[in-house]
């Protein structure tokens, strides 16, 4: 395994990039992490990722709905974005389901949203998140890469 050696001036650096508005790197993150936020609620509105479709007995407590991901509309209103951690050299966001309860039967959110893409002993699995994330990722991956490109290559 070979290694990669970093010289220069890393204190300039540092001051270099503190003077500049590191906010419009951090923001670029931020979009990427919208971007992906609205693929996944898209696919819930399409209906589109081939899932197993709803039991009878489901459909039946539903009062005939037979969409997938949507009841009263609370999971899919609840995937949002977030920042997971960040520091002079390191900003993460991530798509989550924020905190709160099914208005149905006070189930956890985020557990709910466990089930429909793991699945469960009695549900099949919906995969939703990891789909997303894979139709997605070469592009966020780019985007991000063009914003680190501009910011540190203009004056």
């Amino acid at each position: 395994m070979s290694s990669v050696k970093f010289t220069g001036d890393w204190n300039r650096l540092k001051k270099n990039l503190s003077r500049r508005n590191v906010k419009e790197l951090t923001s670029a993150v931020d979009e990427q992490a919208k971007v992906l936020q609205k693929t996944i609620q898209g696919h819930i509105d399409k209906q589109d990722l081939g899932w197993s479709p709803l039991s009878k007995n489901t459909i039946r407590l539903k009062h005939g709905n037979s969409t997938i991901y949507v009841d009263t509309g609370t999971l899919r209103n609840s995937i949002t974005t977030t920042k997971i951690s960040s520091s002079d050299t390191y900003y993460s966001v991530g798509v989550k389901v924020k905190d709160g309860k099914s208005p149905k039967n006070g189930e956890s959110l985020s557990n709910i949203m466990n089930y429909m893409e793991y699945g469960t002993a009695r549900q099949p699995a919906r995969p939703l998140i990891r789909p997303s994330w894979e139709e997605k990722r070469s592009s966020i991956k780019s985007a991000i890469q063009k914003a680190v490109v501009e910011f540190f290559t203009k004056g």
